[in-house]
């Protein structure tokens, strides 16, 4: 069971995001929301850390793309394979953002680092 770390808002800060335990399977992001997600086996964890500013790094690249509603847009990586994949597994990190999160072309790196970070803080370090 991996860790998610959720933003509602691109204006949130870490005290305002969720983080949970959720399945690979089960990882469901609505429209306005923003996840960053950590498979339980992507180690070791400053690979799965980078992973994250990968994910970033494409979906920064394709210009944040805004999509329909019900749509996400996704950048999912696989630690141990060191490439982007189309299916999210325990070995696997992602970013994922619904539609209206933000506009198309709007960064959300911001709101990332401080997901990632948040993860580093509540999960990483307890292990």
């Amino acid at each position: 069971m991996g860790t998610q770390v959720l933003s509602t808002s691109r204006g949130d800060a870490k005290v305002n995001m969720t983080v949970s335990t959720v399945l690979a399977a089960s990882v469901a992001v609505a429209d306005g929301q923003l996840v960053s997600w950590v498979g339980a086996t992507a180690l070791p964890q400053v690979e799965a850390f980078n992973g994250l500013g990968s994910c970033v790094d494409k979906l920064r690249e394709a210009g944040w793309p805004e999509t329909t509603t019900g749509v996400v847009v996704e950048a999912i990586y696989n630690v141990p394979l060191n490439t982007f994949v189309d299916t999210l597994t325990e070995d696997c990190v992602a970013v994922i953002k619904g539609s209206t999160y933000t506009h198309a072309g709007f960064s959300s790196s911001p709101v990332c680092s401080s997901q990632s970070g948040l993860w580093l803080e509540s999960t990483a370090k307890a292990q």
